[in-house]
C-alpha cells in the first residue's frame, strides 16, 4: 500500500481523536514534524477533505487505500473496514509514543462529562489558552505558574490573575492568591475548568512526589446569559522547521439550524479569524432563499450591510466598470509620461515645462475627462476646469511634493479632482468653514465635587476567590472600559486603524466634497470610536442627518459650516440618529430639508444620554462635552499633550479646530510631520486619531499626532496627516488650537439583548496577535503564551520573530520606483524603511523559512471534523485575509484560485465583503474566496 506521509499525517490527526471509541474525549497528539517539514501538500493525485463539499482551506492532497478510510460529505470518518482501522490506529498510536517526547502537541484535553468543561493535561514547559465561548478567557503560562482570567465582551478584557509565589514584594502582591503548585521543569500538571451552576471552578494540580492539595478556586459569576456555548482549546508545537497551531472548538449547545451550522464551522475550519464575515459572504454567495433562516444569526446592523453590498453588486453596471478600467489605464500612462529616462544609469526624472507636447496633452485631456465622470465631490461641477498647462503644472507640483512616493501610492493621488482645476486653492477654501464662538460655551469657574462617582461595588462574599461580572457596566464612565490593544494603543503610540480586526479601523476615511461640512464628518467619526469602545460593531452614522436638521440658514450650510457642539444640540432634541446606509450623505443634498418619518430606520442615539460637564483645570464646556484650548496651555503643554492622549485611549478620537486655509493644500503630503505653529482663528475641524514617534531631519527623537481629515481617502495619505504633537517652541497657539470631546453614555453592546442568536455566540472573533502570541511561545524571547494583553505587551522585543503592524521595526515592501530603473529585478521584493517611521527602527529579522501549520478541530456528539492549513510563513497565522484559504472546486487548480485572490485583492480588500467581491470577479465560478 503506497501511503504519502503528508496524507499519513493528516488521516492520523482524524483517526487519533479516537472518535469511533468515546463520546466525550478525543486525544490531540501530532508526531509527524520530523517527517512532514519541507514536504509540499499539494503534489499528489487525489484528494482527502476533512470537510464539507465546500471543502473549506483543510484540503490535503496525498494518496490513501480506499479501504482504510475515508472522510464523507460532511467531515466525519467512515470505517469501511475496522480490522484495517485498528490495525493503522494501533500503528499509528504506537509511531506517536515512540516520537511524543520531541514531536508532538503535549497539551492534552478532554471534555468533562459531568460540568461543562474540560481537563488539560501536559509537561510544566508548555502554554495554553482556553477561551469558554462567549465569556471567559484562560490564560496557563504552566513555566512560570501564572493563571490569568479574563473576561471577553465582543473585545472587551477585565483581567484576574492567580500568580505563585514570587521573588521580589511586587509579585508577592499580584493576584488573589498564591498558588501552591509550583510548576517545574520535568513535571506534569492537570489542569480543570469547569461550569457548575453561577460559579467557575478551576483546580489545578502539579505531579510531585510530594503530597501537595490540589488548587481549587472558585469564582462567582454574574449575569451568564446565554450560557457557555463552546469551550476553545489553544496549543501549539514546533521543531527547527515547522510550527503547528492547534485549535480545538468542544461544542456544548449550538441551536443554529443545521444548514446555518455547516456554513459557521466550515468557516471556523478554514482559519478564518472573522467567522461572522466568512459567514455573511457565505450567504451572499449562496444567495438562496433556503438560507433566509440564517440571517437571524446576523445583527440588524450587519444586515444592513449586507443588503447595501448586494444593492452595490445588482446597481453596477458595465458602463461603470468601462470607465473606471480606462481611468486605470490614463493613470498608469499619464504617470509613464511625466518621467524620462536620464543620465547613464537610467534614473528616471522628472519632466519639464518644456516636455509637454501633444501627446501628453491628448493625454491629460483624456485624463480629465475621465475623472470628471467618476466624481462625486462636486469638484468638476462647482469649480472652473483648467487648461491642459493647469493640469500639467498641478501634477507636475503633486508629483514633486510625492518624489519619494513609489506608483501604487502615485496612482491613488492622481485621483484627486483638484489637479484638472484652474484656481487649484479655491478646492482647499471650499471645504474649510468652522463657526466658533465663546458665547456657546459654559464656562465653569468652580471646582466639581466629584465624590459622586459610581464604583464597581466588590464583594462581600468571601467564600469565593473573586466575582466575574458578566453583565454590561451602566456608569457610562468610558475611562472604566479597557479595550485589548495594548499593542496597538498605549502611552507611546497609538493607531487602532492598524488592527484590522478592530471596530475602529472599519471607519473609513470621508469626502464631505464641496462643502463646508467638516464639523458634521469630525462630530461623525468621534461618535463612531465612542460606540466602537463600548463593543458595539461599526455602523456609520449619516452626516446628512446632521448637515440639514442644523440651525444655520438652508442656502448658507455648504458656505459657512457648523460647530461639533450642534451634533449633540440636533440629536438631543430629536432623540434619533439614523444610520449612513438609511441616510446617504451626498454633498449636493446638504441644502434639503430635515427629514422626517425616520420610524422605520435604525436609531443610532436609542438609549444614549448627555452627561454633565464635570470641571477640569483649563477645560470650558456644558452638558455632553468639553473644550480644552491650547493657548491655556501654553505654559504647560505637556498637560495637554496628557489631556488629548487620555481622551483618544479612552475614547477612540477627538474632535480638533485647526485653521487649514493657509495650510493644507490639494497636493499636501501626509507622511511627513507637519511642524509649525496655529493661529488664533480656525476653519476647519478634523480627528486627532492617534499618536507615535518620529526622527526628525536633525536626528532628534520628536512625537506627532496622527489626524484623520475628511478630503477623501486620495488626500494626504490616505486621507491622514501628522502633526508634531508640541510644534515650534515660539507659538502663542499650536496648530491643533482647540480639542472638543463628547461626554455621553452609551450603553455597552450587549450581547443578550441586542444579539440573542448572534453567531459570536458561538464563534468568537480573534486578532492577529492572539495567535501570533502561540508562536511567540515556541520563538520568541521569553517563550510566554498569552491571550491576555498586558500592561507591558507594547513593548517590542528586537528578538522577536514577528513585528506588530505600525510599530518599531515595521517595514513596507515597495513597488518599482519611477525615479530609478536600475538594478530593478534585483531589488525586487526587497524590505525597505520610510525615514519617519513612526516608532524607533530595530533591526529587522530575517522571515524564518519553515513549514506552518494550523490544524482545527470541531468537536460535536462524539463527531470530530478537521481542517488543515499549511500557510506559507508564519505572518499568515491569524491574519485578516489569506490568499493560501482560498478553496478550489478543482483541486488541480487550486493554484490558480490563490494567484487570482492576490492578483484582485486590492480591487476588493475594501468591500464591506471582499471574499464576495472576489467571487463576483471570477468568471470562471471555479474559485470560492469567503475563508480568505
Amino acid at each position: 500500500m503506497k501511503v504519502s506521509f503528508t496524507l499519513f499525517f493528516i488521516i492520523y490527526i482524524i483517526l487519533n481523536c479516537d472518535v469511533l471509541k468515546c463520546e466525550v474525549e478525543s486525544s490531540d497528539s501530532t508526531s509527524f514534524l520530523n517527517s512532514i517539514s519541507g514536504q509540499s501538500l499539494s503534489n499528489s493525485d487525489s484528494t482527502v477533505s476533512s470537510s464539507d463539499s465546500r471543502g473549506v482551506g483543510a484540503s490535503v492532497s496525498g494518496t490513501v487505500d480506499s479501504d482504510v478510510s475515508r472522510i464523507d460529505s460532511t467531515g466525519n470518518v467512515n470505517v469501511k473496514n475496522p480490522e484495517l482501522y485498528e490495525t493503522r490506529q494501533n500503528s499509528l498510536e504506537q509511531n506517536n509514543n515512540s516520537n511524543s517526547s520531541d514531536n508532538s502537541i503535549k497539551i492534552k484535553s478532554a471534555f468533562l462529562k459531568e460540568n461543562v468543561g474540560v481537563k488539560i493535561t501536559g509537561p510544566c514547559d508548555e502554554g495554553f489558552g482556553l477561551v469558554m465561548v462567549p465569556y471567559i478567557i484562560i490564560n496557563v503560562d504552566t513555566r512560570n505558574t501564572d493563571i490569568q482570567l479574563g473576561k471577553k465582551s465582543a473585545e472587551i478584557n477585565y483581567g484576574i490573575k492567580l500568580r505563585k509565589k514570587g521573588k521580589d514584594e511586587y509579585e508577592e502582591k499580584v493576584g488573589i492568591d498564591l498558588l501552591k503548585n509550583v510548576c517545574e521543569t520535568g513535571k506534569n500538571f492537570k489542569f480543570v475548568a469547569y461550569i457548575k451552576g453561577d460559579e467557575l471552578i478551576i483546580k489545578w494540580k502539579v505531579i510531585k512526589e510530594e503530597n501537595i492539595p490540589i488548587d481549587v478556586k472558585k469564582f462567582k459569576i454574574k449575569t451568564m446569559s446565554p450560557p457557555i456555548t463552546s469551550i476553545q482549546v489553544f496549543s501549539s508545537m514546533s521543531d527547527e522547521k515547522s510550527f503547528v497551531l492547534e485549535n480545538k472548538n468542544y461544542v456544548v449547545t449550538n441551536n443554529m439550524p443545521e444548514k446555518c451550522e455547516a456554513l459557521a464551522t466550515n468557516c471556523f475550519l478554514s482559519g478564518n479569524i472573522d467567522i461572522e464575515k466568512c459567514y455573511q459572504c457565505s450567504l451572499l454567495v449562496e444567495n438562496d432563499s433556503k438560507y433566509d433562516v440564517c440571517y437571524n444569526f446576523i445583527s440588524r446592523e450587519n444586515k444592513e450591510k449586507l443588503n447595501e453590498e448586494l444593492f452595490k453588486v445588482k446597481g453596477s453596471t458595465e458602463y461603470e466598470e468601462s470607465v473606471e478600467s480606462e481611468l486605470k489605464e490614463a493613470i498608469d500612462l499619464l504617470i509613464s509620461s511625466f518621467y524620462k529616462s536620464h543620465g547613464e544609469n537610467g534614473e528616471n526624472v522628472l519632466i519639464s515645462f518644456e516636455d509637454l507636447n501633444s501627446t501628453l496633452e491628448d493625454n491629460i485631456i483624456n485624463f480629465c475627462s475621465l475623472l470628471k465622470l467618476v466624481d462625486l465631490s462636486g469638484t468638476f461641477m462647482n469649480h472652473q476646469i483648467g487648461t491642459t498647462v493647469d493640469a500639467f503644472n498641478n501634477i507636475v507640483k503633486l508629483l514633486k511634493e510625492h518624489k519619494e512616493e513609489d506608483e501604487l501610492v502615485l496612482r491613488t493621488k492622481l485621483r484627486n479632482p483638484a489637479l484638472c482645476m484652474k484656481n487649484v486653492d479655491d478646492w482647499v477654501k471650499s471645504r474649510c468653514g468652522l463657526f466658533t464662538s465663546d458665547d456657546s460655551y459654559v464656562v465653569i469657574k468652580k471646582n466639581y465635587d466629584t465624590d459622586g462617582e459610581n464604583e464597581n461595588n466588590e464583594s462581600n462574599d468571601e467564600q469565593y476567590d473573586g466575582v466575574i461580572d458578566l453583565s454590561t457596566n451602566e456608569n457610562g464612565n468610558v475611562k472604566s472600559i479597557h479595550f485589548n490593544d495594548d499593542i496597538y494603543c498605549n502611552d507611546e503610540y497609538c493607531n487602532r486603524w492598524k488592527n484590522e480586526n478592530n471596530c475602529i479601523s472599519k471607519i473609513g476615511v470621508e469626502d464631505q466634497g464641496n462643502c463646508a461640512s467638516s464639523w458634521a464628518f469630525a462630530s461623525k467619526l468621534h461618535f463612531e470610536t465612542l460606540r466602537c469602545m463600548k463593543g458595539y460593531d461599526h455602523l456609520g452614522i449619516s452626516a446628512l442627518y446632521l448637515t440639514n436638521c442644523s440651525k444655520g440658514k438652508i442656502s448658507k450650510r455648504c458656505t459657512e459650516g457648523g460647530n461639533p457642539s450642534e451634533f449633540l444640540e440636533i440629536v438631543s432634541n430629536s432623540g434619533f440618529l439614523p444610520t449612513e446606509f438609511d441616510y446617504p450623505y451626498f454633498y449636493a443634498l446638504v441644502e434639503n430639508s430635515c427629514p422626517s418619518g425616520l420610524n422605520k430606520w435604525i436609531n443610532l442615539w436609542e438609549d444614549v444620554k448627555l452627561l454633565d460637564y464635570k470641571y477640569e483645570p483649563n477645560s470650558i464646556g456644558s452638558k455632553g462635552y468639553s473644550v480644552y484650548k491650547s493657548e491655556m496651555f501654553k505654559d504647560n503643554m505637556d498637560e495637554y499633550v496628557k489631556m488629548i492622549k487620555s481622551e483618544i485611549k479612552n475614547k477612540g478620537s477627538v474632535i480638533a479646530y485647526i485653521n487649514a486655509e493657509s495650510v493644507l493644500t490639494y497636493d499636501f503630503n501626509g507622511k511627513n510631520v507637519l511642524n509649525m505653529c496655529g493661529s488664533k482663528t480656525t476653519d476647519h475641524s478634523i480627528n486627532v486619531i492617534g499618536y507615535g514617534h518620529y526622527k526628525n531631519k536633525e536626528g532628534e527623537e520628536k512625537s506627532y499626532w496622527l489626524v484623520r481629515n475628511s478630503w477623501g481617502y486620495y488626500w494626504g495619505d490616505e486621507g491622514n496627516f501628522k502633526v508634531d504633537m508640541y510644534g515650534p517652541s515660539n507659538c502663542n497657539y499650536h496648530f491643533i488650537n482647540t480639542v472638543l470631546v463628547f461626554n455621553i453614555d452609551i450603553p455597552m453592546m450587549n450581547n443578550n439583548e441586542n444579539n440573542k442568536k448572534g453567531l459570536y455566540n458561538y464563534f468568537p472573533k480573534y486578532t492577529h496577535e492572539f495567535y501570533h502570541n502561540f508562536y511567540d511561545h515556541n520563538f520568541g524571547s521569553d517563550n510566554k503564551i498569552s491571550l491576555i494583553n498586558s500592561n507591558g505587551s507594547n513593548k517590542n522585543d528586537a528578538n522577536n520573530a514577528y513585528t506588530v503592524h505600525g510599530q518599531s521595526g515595521e517595514t513596507e515592501v515597495q513597488h518599482s520606483q519611477l525615479r530609478s530603473t536600475a538594478n530593478q529585478d534585483s531589488n525586487r521584493g526587497a524590505v525597505t524603511s520610510d525615514p519617519l517611521r513612526t516608532q524607533p527602527e530595530t533591526t529587522s529579522t530575517s522571515v524564518k523559512k519553515m513549514d506552518v501549520f494550523q490544524v482545527l478541530k470541531h468537536v460535536k456528539n462524539s463527531k470530530i471534523k478537521v481542517g488543515l492549513i499549511k500557510y506559507d510563513n508564519d505572518d499568515e497565522i491569524g491574519a485578516h485575509h489569506s490568499c493560501t484559504r482560498a478553496y478550489s472546486f478543482d483541486p488541480e487548480k487550486y493554484d490558480e484560485c490563490v494567484e487570482f485572490c492576490r492578483k484582485n485583492w486590492e480591487q476588493c480588500k475594501d468591500k464591506p465583503s471582499p471574499g464576495f467581491c472576489l467571487t463576483k470577479l471570477d468568471e470562471t465560478k471555479g474559485c470560492f474566496f469567503c475563508y480568505v
